[in-house]
């Protein structure tokens, strides 16, 4: 994930965070998924950059919570790139 995590990395701004997911979504990696999410939960709004299936899955359950709505959705390549919003409250 080099060719996505250096030019980001490289580029963010201060304030900002960088987590990683994992390619895959699996029993030992259940855990370290359900942190992040955990830890973006109250976040005003999350960008969820790569490929794999972990990806939509953490979108989708993001938005399923009802905090997020999906602001933009595009695809480069392989590489997905989903905006998620906070809901006004």
């Amino acid at each position: 994930m080099s060719f996505i995590g250096a030019p980001l990395t490289a580029n963010l701004l201060p304030g900002h965070l960088m987590l990683g997911l994992p390619f895959r979504v699996n029993d030992q990696t259940l855990p370290y998924v359900h942190s992040l999410m955990a830890r973006v939960a109250s976040s005003r709004r999350v960008l969820i950059i790569g490929l794999g299936e972990a990806v939509p899955l953490v979108a989708k359950t993001l938005m399923s919570s009802g905090a997020f709505t999906p602001a933009t959705v595009t695809l480069h390549g392989m590489v997905s790139v989903i905006v998620l919003e906070q809901r006004a409250r």
